[in-house]
């Protein structure tokens, strides 16, 4: 019987680790090499149980979002509720129907989180970068994430774009 107990124990710890594997992919996908003119690079390495820390990329018809999050915390409650994030960050990209900026869609995100009494006591950051199709334009929203470093040839200089916490007051305006 101890056999059969330690051989179920077992196999349940490989099962978790194949989802806790599989869930903090999801929220680490791949970015291209070049986003509309713009060399992007992304690399991340999770603690054993996962964590916090995810990244999304939506390619709309006129630009592509690039949006990192951080939540608070460690370990599998941390992922929980990074899931938790990006469920919302991808319900506020489909239900817009303002004219794509990126700044309305901080709002957007952080009223979502203002009116959810399971995230009152989560703290998150999160960085939105809204990359024109012709590269023309990027734009960049804040909220309490460290700031961007720009880093071109010459020089790495960090972009001073401030914001508040997501989620702290309804009636806060972003800006780009």
């Amino acid at each position: 019987i101890d056999r059969i107990i330690q051989r179920n124990h077992s196999e349940k710890r490989v099962m978790s680790d194949v989802l806790d594997k599989q869930l903090t992919n999801i929220l680490r996908p791949k970015l291209t090499q070049n986003i509309n003119n713009f060399l992007i690079s992304s690399w991340s390495e999770s603690a054993s149980s996962g964590g916090g820390d995810f990244l999304l990329h939506t390619k709309k018809e006129s630009f592509d979002y690039i949006i990192l999050g951080d939540v608070m915390g460690h370990g599998k409650s941390a992922k929980f509720y990074a899931h938790m994030y990006a469920g919302y960050i991808k319900a506020a990209i489909k239900v817009m129907t303002f004219n794509d900026d990126a700044a309305q869609l901080m709002r957007l995100i952080s009223n979502f989180i203002y009116e959810d009494d399971a995230l009152e006591a989560v703290i998150a950051t999160l960085l939105i970068l809204q990359i024109n199709k012709d590269g023309s334009q990027i734009k960049i929203v804040n909220a309490g994430h460290p700031l961007p470093l720009l880093i071109t040839e010459k020089k790495i200089e960090i972009l001073a774009v401030p914001g508040e916490l997501l989620g702290l007051n309804k009636q806060y305006t972003y800006k780009a």
